[in-house]
């Protein structure tokens, strides 16, 4: 890699790949969603000094990605994420911070034994309980909110944009909508990404992507304390 020799990367979904696949013609942009479909002709082109910084690689497929040297020595990653947005499931970025609030669910009627986002114990003792209007939740107990993404020192935006979805209407074909955001980040840094449903905080779950400064890691929650003190030890 000619320049800042940053290594490239991207997670598209769940999955985690070395290089940012590009269409160079008529000018560089990104590929999201559908190969067949560039998005970035007006939304998303690739950064000048991107270009300047990377080598390209052309695959068996045809596919011309921005890679790094092998012996690329500056810790940054350049980072391409892909998240798929289809109401009402939603996959949202945030810092990996939290605070404690007060328990949104307080005083509302529940469908359960424990609240899921607290833990807090319903006044439901059977079954037939659990739809009762006075199945309602106790004034106690602490929920987790989440810090709302913003650039720090260590993670910055170079560019975001989103694609609504699109609907074929010869076939009546639909395509989800996509998120796509191009960042640097350091070693160590960590972003939070929560994904559910609109509304129903039971299908919630929460996903951590982790620049080691080695490799880019998208890890479920039980995952990152394990492999964060692997990291850790090796660093020290």
């Amino acid at each position: 890699m000619k320049g800042t020799k940053m290594k490239l990367w991207t997670l598209a979904g769940e999955n985690v790949s070395s290089g940012i696949a590009v269409i160079l013609q008529p000018y560089p942009h990104i590929l999201v969603g559908n190969r067949k479909i560039a998005l970035g002709k007006r939304d998303f082109p690739i950064p000048p000094d991107v270009l300047d910084a990377a080598d390209l690689y052309v695959t068996q497929k045809g596919t011309t990605l921005l890679v790094a040297e092998r012996d690329s020595t500056d810790p940054i990653a350049l980072v391409l994420t892909v998240e798929p947005q289809d109401d009402p499931w939603y996959r949202e970025w945030t810092l990996n911070q939290f605070e404690e609030v007060p328990c949104p669910n307080q005083g509302k009627v529940g469908t359960d034994y424990n609240c899921v986002l607290c833990g807090v114990k319903y006044p439901a003792k059977f079954n037939s309980d659990l739809f009762s209007p006075a199945n309602i939740h106790p004034d106690q107990g602490m929920a987790q909110e989440w810090n709302e993404y913003q650039d720090t020192g260590g993670i910055q935006t170079v560019m975001s944009c989103y694609t609504p979805p699109s609907r074929t209407e010869k076939w009546g074909y639909r395509t989800a909508g996509y998120s796509t955001h191009l960042r640097r980040m350091c070693p160590g840094e960590v972003l939070h990404l929560q994904s559910g449903v609109h509304g129903e905080p039971q299908y919630n779950s929460d996903n951590f992507l982790v620049w080691t400064g080695e490799e880019l890691l998208f890890l479920q929650s039980w995952e990152i304390q394990e492999r964060y003190e692997q990291y850790k030890a090796r660093s020290q």
